[in-house]
């Protein structure tokens, strides 16, 4: 008899949670992909204001980086701010410091006006190489690790065009941009553009053939 009750009660409890299961039904993968997509998209709009500066050496900063970055970045790229440059914050990355010869941690910086930030970003494309102090500096947007992965397979491109002083951009999230003499041409796959030496050359030669306005 208590037997034949456990067995009851363990299918009575199976069909309940089936029941729960068939009302509230596991997210699907493309749910989860979805709002994975929205999550990021929310990361990078909270990171629409903010820049990543690279080169600049372990404590040249001293013990203010946002006054430091205030003063360095219009002397780099010979801006004058009409309102002056206003930062919300700025700080070194959250990595531990790597011992010396190694690459310097990068600068994050929130600016408090987005135009400001999007001047520094037409200043250092167009000046191309900037040096501080005898030190290569490099900026780039603050973006999710999701953005930043695919921005990063476009690298093999972007070295390619660099090697042959070739002008171009990326803009966000990932699409490599090339101003062509028939017009702008943009590329949303690495795969169309560089994967290998060889494709690359034939990618190169096709760019060469169209001439960049």
């Amino acid at each position: 008899m208590e037997l034949f009750e456990t067995i009851t009660e363990l299918k009575t409890t199976n069909s309940d949670a089936n029941r729960k299961l068939e009302e509230n039904p596991p997210a699907t993968r493309d749910e989860v992909n979805a709002l994975q997509q929205k999550l990021d998209d929310l990361k990078n709009r909270s990171r629409r204001n903010n820049l990543r500066f690279v080169g600049f050496p372990e404590g040249c900063e001293g013990t203010d980086t946002l006054a430091f970055i205030c003063d360095a970045v219009p002397r780099l790229l010979n801006i004058d701010f009409q309102d002056g440059l206003e930062i919300d914050r700025a700080h070194r990355s959250f990595a531990r410091q790597k011992p010396d010869g190694q690459p310097p941690r990068v600068i994050i910086a929130r600016f408090l006006r987005f135009r400001d930030r999007e001047q520094i970003v037409e200043a250092a494309q167009k000046l191309g190489k900037l040096s501080w102090d005898g030190h290569n500096i490099m900026i780039f947007p603050d973006c999710s690790k999701l953005v930043t992965d695919r921005r990063a397979t476009f690298n093999p491109c972007r070295r390619l065009l660099h090697e042959k002083e070739f002008k171009f951009s990326l803009l966000f999230p990932a699409v490599l941009v090339l101003k062509l003499t028939e017009g702008r041409r943009e590329f949303t796959d690495p795969k169309k553009g560089v994967m290998s030496e060889k494709t690359g050359q034939d990618w190169l030669c096709w760019v060469s053939n169209r001439h960049l306005a």
